[in-house]
C-alpha cells in the first residue's frame, strides 16, 4: 500500500527543477539534526518528511535557523526561527509541528493541515502521601465530619428516645464504644428502644469493617498525592503564588493564552509573559531541574511530552488549545497545490499516524528496561502504622495521667 501511494505521489516526476528546494527544520523540534552537517539523525516526523520529499521528487537542501525556535515577531514585525527564514525567503518551506496561527499567516502561507496538536500542561509526578495521616485516608473529610456530628448529637437523641433514663456521659461512651466494636450495654425490653439501639449497632458494624478493609488496602499499596489535574486548578494555584509555569522559547503559546476568552488561560499566559519564564527546548537538563523543584507546570504540546518525557511527568487531560499543524510556505512558493495533494493523500491513508506509532513503538523497545516485579504491594512496616501507634500511645499516656490525677485527687480529699 505504501509503494502504491508513493507512486501516486510522484505523478509529477517530469518536473525536476535545477534549483533545489530549501527546507527549514527545527533542530530541537520533531527532528534531531546535526548542526554541523545539517543532516537529520532522528526525530518523530522523519518518516513524514520522507513521504513529502518522495512525493515532490525534487532536489532539496536542509537548513536550520540561527535561533532554534519556531518563531515569534519582534517590534518591527521581523520573525525569528524557522518562520523568519520563510518570511525572508531563506527557505521555501518550513516543516516540524508548526502551528497555524493568524499572526503566522500574515508572513507565510500554509499547506493543508496534516494533524492537530493539543497544548496542555505537565507537572512532576506526584509523590507518596505521608503515612503519619494514613488512618484518616479511608474516609473523606465530609464523612469524618458527619461521624463527629453523629457522636455529638446521638447521646441527646438516645436520652430523648429511650424509655429508660441514662446519663448523657454514659450514653456518649456507649455510642462511641459501639463504633469501636465494643459491646453495647444499654438494656431495654421496649421494642422501640431495641430498634434504635440495633440501628446504631448495624451502622457501626458497616463503618468499622469498611474502615478496616480500606485502611489495610491503603497501607499495603502506596498512595500517591493528588496532582494538579485541571487548568482551573492550575490557574488558581498560579494566582495564589503557589505554582509557577514556563513555556519554551519562540513558541508563542503564552501570547495566544493571554488573548484567550477564558480567565484561567489568561492568568497562566500572563504569568509566563510577565516573568519571562521561557526555557530552551534543547536544554533538557535545565527543564528537568526546573521541573524537579516542584510546584512547576510546563506548558507544552501533548505530543512533545509523549515523545520525550512521558514517564517522568504527569500530563493533564485538559487542553488550553488545539492547533492545526501544517507546513509553512514562502509566499512565492510555486508548488503549493502539488504539496497539498501530497499532504491530503498522506493524511487520508493514515500514514502520518502510522509514522508516529512506529516511532513510539521503536522508542519503547529501545528504552525498555529489564522486567522486574512492580513494587506496588508490600508487607506492612512500623512506618505504615506510625500514625495509629501515635494515637494508641497518646491514649495510653492520657489514661495514665488521668488515673494519677484521680488518685491524687482522692488522697487530697481524704486529707481534708
Amino acid at each position: 500500500m505504501l509503494d502504491l501511494l508513493l507512486s501516486t505521489l510522484s505523478d509529477h516526476r517530469g518536473e525536476n527543477p535545477m534549483t533545489p528546494l530549501k527546507i527549514a527544520l527545527l533542530a530541537n523540534g520533531p527532528y534531531v539534526v546535526n548542526l554541523t552537517t545539517k543532516e537529520i539523525i532522528g526525530g518523530f516526523e522523519v518518516g513524514f518528511l520522507e513521504l513529502i520529499l518522495k512525493g515532490l521528487h525534487m532536489p532539496y537542501t536542509l537548513d536550520v535557523p540561527e535561533k532554534l525556535v519556531w518563531g515569534i515577531p519582534d517590534q518591527n514585525g521581523n520573525w525569528s526561527g524557522v518562520m523568519g527564514m520563510v518570511q525572508r525567503g531563506e527557505a521555501d518551506m518550513a516543516i516540524g509541528s508548526i502551528f497555524v496561527t493568524q499572526a503566522r499567516m500574515t508572513v507565510a502561507d500554509f499547506s493543508t493541515p496534516y494533524t492537530w496538536q493539543d497544548i496542555t500542561f505537565a507537572t512532576r509526578m506526584p509523590g507518596l502521601k505521608p503515612k503519619e495521616t494514613a488512618f484518616l485516608w479511608p474516609f473523606t473529610y465530609q464523612l469524618w465530619i458527619g461521624i463527629g456530628i453523629a457522636l455529638l448529637l446521638l447521646p441527646f437523641v438516645f436520652r430523648f428516645c429511650l424509655t429508660k433514663f441514662y446519663p448523657i456521659r454514659r450514653l456518649a461512651f456507649e455510642i462511641f464504644g459501639a463504633l469501636l466494636q465494643k459491646s453495647f450495654e444499654l438494656e431495654s425490653d421496649v421494642f422501640r428502644d431495641r430498634c434504635l439501639i440495633l440501628s446504631w449497632i448495624v451502622a457501626c458494624t458497616f463503618l468499622s469493617y469498611a474502615y478496616t478493609a480500606v485502611w489495610l488496602a491503603f497501607l499495603s499499596v502506596p498512595v500517591k498525592e493528588r496532582p494538579v489535574e485541571t487548568i482551573t486548578q492550575l490557574a488558581k494555584l498560579v494566582a495564589d503564588g503557589k505554582y509557577r509555569c514556563f513555556s519554551v522559547n519562540g513558541s508563542g503559546v503564552a501570547v495566544s493564552m493571554m488573548n484567550s476568552v477564558y480567565e484561567s488561560h489568561r492568568i497562566v499566559g500572563s504569568y509566563i509573559d510577565n516573568n519571562k519564564v521561557y526555557l530552551d527546548l534543547q536544554n533538557k537538563k535545565m527543564i528537568f531541574n526546573f521541573m524537579n523543584q516542584g510546584n512547576t507546570a510546563w506548558i507544552v504540546t501533548r505530543e512533545r511530552i509523549r515523545f520525550d518525557s512521558q514517564d517522568m511527568y504527569y500530563i493533564s487531560r485538559d487542553n488550553f488549545f488545539s492547533f492545526p499543524v501544517a507546513i509553512a510556505l514562502n509566499k512565492k512558493f510555486r508548488y503549493s497545490v502539488r504539496l497539498n495533494q501530497i499532504v491530503d493523500r498522506i493524511s487520508a491513508a493514515g500514514l502520518y499516524a502510522k509514522v508516529i506509532d512506529d516511532y513510539l513503538f521503536k522508542k519503547t523497545l529501545s528504552s525498555k528496561k529489564e522486567y522486574s516485579e512492580p513494587d506496588f504491594v508490600k508487607e506492612l512496616t512500623l512506618d505504615d502504622l506510625f500514625g495509629a501507634l501515635v494515637i494508641l500511645i497518646s491514649g495510653c499516656l492520657l489514661s495514665i495521667l488521668t488515673c494519677l490525677a484521680e488518685i491524687l485527687h482522692a488522697k487530697y480529699i481524704k486529707k481534708k
